[in-house]
């Protein structure tokens, strides 16, 4: 008679939530002493890990791994074993939404509201092709002001919509944006969420878009209930698809800039890239990135 098989090997998702639960730690906590250690990783990404809806791939988040086992008090090569070889096969998926790469915890909420508005793969139909975003920060630290400008590349026929998404990063707001001076779109439906910080819109474009063809639309948000999370204030704007140029701009009131700056960026499954700069001389700070996305880039700033 054969024996009686021995215990499954536990995966890396089993074996990474086991060592937070026994750790104490909460995710958050995690992520902070990774930081210190150098190792950036959002929670996203640190989620998406334990549950396994994810795995580490690639030679920077094999290095987060390795910290992490020093972090969770594991052997050396605890977590790193589990992880085996990678199952990538081809070029990455690119992400189907906004939903897959929202960093607030808010990703099925707004999955939820993109379906509903029907734009839930409106990136399948328009590609944003450039993108420039000024940010007005006020003497009390609050996001007052968001303007931005983009152009979009149709590659299907008969496109009439696209969203707009603000988030405060899963922090509740008061009241919804103010969305005025809209140019080459007006606005449709929308979907808000006040307690989880976020807001969708509906843009309308004047007239269907056929294949091959750009349109520019512009518009600005004042954000008089937004107030930016005290722990870290920070403007992040998300890519569903690989952008031409992508400009940042966050303009400080000059009664009170900031101690610091970071720029930093983020694509689906990889460890964050930040890049530390001075306190601004006149005020502002911007990031400028070219052929970047999918994923997320931003700027965070200290007071």
């Amino acid at each position: 008679m054969p024996g009686r098989p021995g215990p499954r090997p536990s995966s890396f998702s089993e074996e990474l939530s086991g060592a937070i639960s026994s750790s104490g730690l909460s995710l958050a906590r995690v992520q902070e002493r990774l930081a210190r250690s150098g190792a950036k990783v959002s929670l996203a990404t640190l989620s998406y890990w334990r549950s396994g809806q994810r795995r580490p791939e690639g030679a920077a988040s094999l290095d987060v791994v390795v910290e992490l086992e020093g972090v969770l008090g594991l052997d050396p090569g605890r977590l790193v074993d589990r992880l085996g070889p990678s199952r990538r096969v081809g070029p990455r998926r690119e992400p189907a939404s906004y939903a897959d790469i929202l960093e607030s915890g808010s990703d099925d909420l707004l999955r939820q509201a993109l379906t509903d508005l029907d734009l839930l793969d409106f990136n399948q139909r328009l590609v944003e092709h450039s993108a420039s975003v000024t940010l007005d920060v006020d003497r009390h630290g609050h996001l007052v002001r968001h303007h931005a400008r983009t152009v979009f590349k149709a590659v299907r026929d008969g496109n009439e919509t696209l969203p707009l998404v603000l988030t405060n990063h899963g922090h509740p707001v008061t009241e919804p944006p103010l969305v005025h001076g809209l140019r080459g779109c007006s606005r449709g439906r929308s979907i808000e969420d006040l307690a989880h910080g976020l807001v969708v819109y509906e843009l309308l474009l004047p007239r269907p878009v056929h294949a091959g063809e750009t349109v520019l639309v512009e518009h600005v948000s004042e954000l008089a209930g937004w107030e930016a999370d005290t722990v870290s204030p920070c403007y992040e704007h998300y890519l569903v698809q690989r952008v031409r140029d992508l400009v940042l701009w966050v303009r400080f009131d000059e009664r009170r800039p900031p101690r610091s700056c970071q720029t930093y960026q983020r694509r689906p499954d990889e460890v964050e890239q930040v890049r530390t700069l001075p306190p601004p001389a006149d005020g502002s700070v911007h990031l400028a990135l070219s052929d970047f996305g999918p994923g997320a880039a931003g700027i965070r700033w200290e007071w």
